[in-house]
């Protein structure tokens, strides 16, 4: 499995605020062939996860209910990662 320390870090530039505070670092990452297969893999499955449970919502509110039940959300979660 790679690893966070695989990744090629090509771009730095920190950013300053105008008082001479520095607020944030910008990183640009290049992942290998592999890692970007299993980020695509990753994203991919949380967007399923996500619409899933948009769909359910949407569902619920049209039926007259304020949202899904806890463990109906919970049990579509399960069938959508197994």
């Amino acid at each position: 499995m790679p690893t966070c320390t695989d990744v090629v870090v090509v771009a730095y530039k920190p950013t300053w605020h105008s008082d001479g505070m520095q607020l944030r670092y910008n990183y640009r990452p290049y992942p290998t062939a592999g890692q970007r297969q299993a980020l695509a893999r990753a994203f991919g499955c949380a967007r399923v996860v996500f619409n899933d449970a948009v769909a359910a919502r949407r569902d619920a509110w049209s039926d007259g209910q304020r949202k899904v039940p806890d463990a109906e959300d919970r049990g579509r979660a399960r069938q959508v990662v197994a």
